[in-house]
């Protein structure tokens, strides 16, 4: 039987950057648009594929402490099953602003602060808040 899980992770859309370099911010978009996509069609292994390492781990602790059986399982799994659960489209994203190794943008509805950090080349998505 599943249980309904409500976890506190917001995949965006974004739009244009705010000062920041176009090719980075793309970079960030395209992270956070594939993140998205995987949520939202159950696609665990392109969604988990775009997160970090300390995010996936957050996700599946959140599932396993909601849920004890699925303790073993990896992220890929658990979002294969949940991801349709936890996508909030909230929008637009506003204020890229990368620095660095690190990206900060807010939701433009929502003013909500979120983060994605450049892990061997690639853009992934971090969670809330600033970096």
């Amino acid at each position: 039987m599943r249980k309904s899980v409500v976890v506190g992770i917001t995949a965006v859309a974004i739009i244009a950057p705010a000062s920041a370099d176009a090719s980075e911010a793309d970079s960030v978009r395209h992270a956070v648009t594939e993140l998205k996509s995987g949520l939202r069609h159950n696609d665990g292994p392109k969604a988990c594929g775009r997160m970090t390492l300390r995010l996936r781990k957050q996700i599946i602790g959140i599932f396993v402490k909601a849920d004890p059986s699925l303790a073993g399982r990896g992220c890929a799994d658990i979002l294969s099953m949940y991801g349709r659960q936890i996508f909030e489209a909230n929008g637009k994203i506003t204020n890229i602003k990368v620095n660095g190794r690190c990206a900060n943008f807010r939701g433009a509805s929502s003013g909500k602060k979120f983060h994605a950090r450049k892990v061997e080349g690639r853009w992934l998505y971090d969670g809330p808040g600033n970096c």
